[in-house]
């Protein structure tokens, strides 16, 4: 699997062997709200000092809301890629995780678990009931967040690791978007977000990234543009 995955970016790639003490389980980042927050906390002081601001000039909410965004799409881009590229399911739940800087979370899957063949029922189980939605519930325990909001950011991770995965391997575009339509045409995410022709995706609800310092809208942010 990791083979497969090799090469398709940061959000993508896969190690693989035995997890040791460095690795902690993906159920913790996503079920712990103090794992959640110590992210934050990194992402709010690499923000401030990239904005030239004060922590304080930050607003926690925000980045709690980018944060979860950049983690939903970290978990969503090599369950999207095994789908398109190797019709299996991605056992989300059982990867593990190395913390270290902001940026994408560094995951494992470990030699123990079992990569099934896959089919949509089973990709949403293991990435939206099984994983995305704990993330939501638990950045919702850390900031007062819109659950529309969340599911908005889950929307546009997997939508953007489509894309992702579209442009790396133009050969299973067709796969790849197959399986964000099938994702997003289903609750929760359902409303969250869609393309639109030329496959340009806009979300529901705004991630707030405009509130940073120095912050503008995203490509696929519902809001008129800003510098």
């Amino acid at each position: 699997m990791s083979s497969v995955l090799r090469g398709l970016g940061p959000f993508v790639e896969l190690a693989t062997g035995p997890a040791d003490d460095e690795w902690l389980p993906v159920a913790r980042l996503v079920d712990e709200p103090e794992l959640l927050a110590a992210r934050v906390r990194s992402g709010r002081t690499a923000l401030a000092s990239l904005a030239g601001a004060p922590v304080e000039a930050v607003e926690e909410r925000v980045v709690t809301s980018v944060v979860m965004l950049g983690v939903a799409a970290r978990l969503s881009a090599p369950a999207i890629a095994a789908a398109a590229m190797c019709d299996a399911v991605l056992p989300v739940g059982r990867l593990s995780w190395r913390d270290g800087q902001p940026g994408p979370v560094p995951l494992l899957l470990p030699t123990s678990a079992h990569v099934p063949p896959g089919d949509a029922d089973g990709l949403h189980a293991a990435l939206v009931e099984d994983v995305l939605a704990r993330l939501v519930d638990t950045a919702r325990a850390l900031a007062p967040l819109a659950p529309s909001l969340l599911w908005g950011n889950a929307a546009s991770g997997i939508a953007g690791a489509a894309g992702a995965l579209a442009r790396a391997r133009p050969s299973v575009a067709g796969a790849a978007y197959g399986v964000a339509d099938a994702l997003l045409a289903r609750p929760p995410l359902r409303g969250a977000g869609a393309f639109a022709p030329g496959r340009r995706f806009r979300r529901g609800t705004c991630c707030l990234y405009y509130r940073l310092p120095g912050g503008g809208t995203c490509g696929d942010c519902p809001l008129p543009a800003r510098a």
